[in-house]
C-alpha cells in the first residue's frame, strides 16, 4: 500500500511540539525556572511601570541632585535630581521591547532565509555568500554604522540589531535543514507525492525549531545588551528616553562620586541577561533528546 500525504505525520516535530512532558520537564529544570522566574519578574515591572514607579522618571528636581539611596529615593538620584528608581524601571520597558522585537524579526526573517538555502540548493549560495558578509562585521559595529546614517530611535535600534543577528539564526536553522532533508520521513514524503514546498514548511521547519528557539534566547540577550552599547556609546535612543544604557552613560561622569548612577543600571541589565540567559540553558537541556536522557 502506497503511502499518501495524509498518511505522512511528521512524528519528530509532534514529539517535540506535542510531547505533553516538556512543560513538566521544564518546570523541573532550576536553570528554567530561576531565569523564567526572573524574567516574569522584570517583564512585570515593566507592564506595570507607572504603578511602580513612584515618581515622574523625567521630573527634573535640582535641589535634590546626586542624593544617596533613601527612603524617598530608594536607588537614589542623578545629576538633574530625577528619581533613579523609576527611570530603571521605565529602562526595563525600552530593553525588554527591543530585545523581543529584535527576536520577533531575527526569527522572521532567519527561518525564511535559512530555511530556503538549507532545503533549495540553487538558492544556498547567494543567501549564505549574503549572510557571510554580514556576520564578518561584529553586530554592535554594524549597529553602530547603521545608526549612524538613520539616526537615533528605538526603531533604528531594532532594525540595526536584526540586520545584525539574523545571520547567525539563519545558519543554526540552515544546518538542521541540511540534515532533516535527506532523512527517512522526508524521503518518505517525496515517495508519497508531497511537493517540496510542502515539505519543506510541514516536515522539516517544525523539526529544526528547538535549536532556533534556544538561538532566539541568546540573540534576546545579545540584544538587551547591544541596546545598552548603542545608548552607552550615544547612537541609541535619545538622551531623553529611560534606558538602562542612556542611565549608564549619564552617570558615567560620576562613578566615583555617585557610583550608584552606574552600579545599579548595571545591575538591572546583569539580571535581564542573566534570566534569559538561564531560561536558554533549561531550554536547551529539555529539547534536546541527548541532554535529556544523560
Amino acid at each position: 500500500m502506497s503511502a499518501t500525504p495524509e498518511m505522512l505525520p511528521t512524528r519528530e516535530a509532534e514529539a517535540v511540539l506535542q510531547r505533553p512532558g516538556v512543560l513538566r520537564l521544564l518546570l523541573r529544570n532550576r536553570l528554567a525556572v530561576t531565569g523564567g522566574s526572573l524574567l516574569l519578574l522584570l517583564l512585570v515591572c515593566a507592564a506595570f511601570a507607572p504603578l511602580i514607579a513612584h515618581q515622574n522618571p523625567n521630573g527634573i528636581h535640582p535641589s535634590v541632585r546626586l542624593q544617596p539611596p533613601s527612603a524617598q529615593h530608594w536607588f537614589g538620584t542623578d545629576d538633574f535630581g530625577r528619581d533613579m528608581f523609576s527611570r530603571v524601571i521605565y529602562g526595563s520597558r525600552v530593553s525588554l521591547e527591543v530585545g523581543a522585537l529584535v527576536v520577533l524579526f531575527t526569527s522572521a526573517a532567519g527561518i525564511l532565509f535559512g530555511l530556503v538555502a538549507g532545503y533549495f540548493r540553487a538558492a544556498d549560495n547567494v543567501i549564505m555568500r549574503v549572510m557571510d558578509a554580514l556576520m564578518a562585521i561584529p553586530p554592535v559595529l554594524l549597529a553602530i554604522a547603521i545608526m549612524a546614517s538613520l539616526g537615533p530611535s528605538v526603531g533604528n535600534v531594532v532594525f540595526s540589531l536584526t540586520v545584525g543577528y539574523t545571520p547567525q539564526l539563519a545558519r543554526v536553522l540552515r544546518s538542521q535543514v541540511l540534515v532533516l532533508r535527506e532523512v527517512t520521513f522526508t524521503e518518505a514524503a517525496r515517495s508519497g507525492g508531497v511537493g517540496e514546498r510542502r515539505i519543506a514548511w510541514r516536515h522539516v521547519l517544525p523539526n529544526a525549531m528547538s535549536p532556533v528557539i534556544v538561538q532566539s534566547t541568546v540573540t534576546f540577550a545579545s540584544a538587551v545588551l547591544s541596546e545598552a552599547a548603542l545608548s552607552f556609546l550615544g547612537v541609541g535612543e535619545p538622551p531623553t528616553v529611560p534606558s538602562w544604557g542612556n542611565e549608564l552613560n549619564d552617570g558615567r561622569p560620576y562613578m566615583v562620586t555617585a557610583p550608584w548612577l552606574t552600579i545599579i543600571p548595571g545591575l538591572a541589565i546583569m539580571i535581564c541577561v542573566l534570566a534569559v540567559n538561564l531560561l536558554g540553558d533549561g531550554l536547551r537541556d529539555v529539547l534536546d533528546p541527548r541532554l535529556r536522557n544523560s
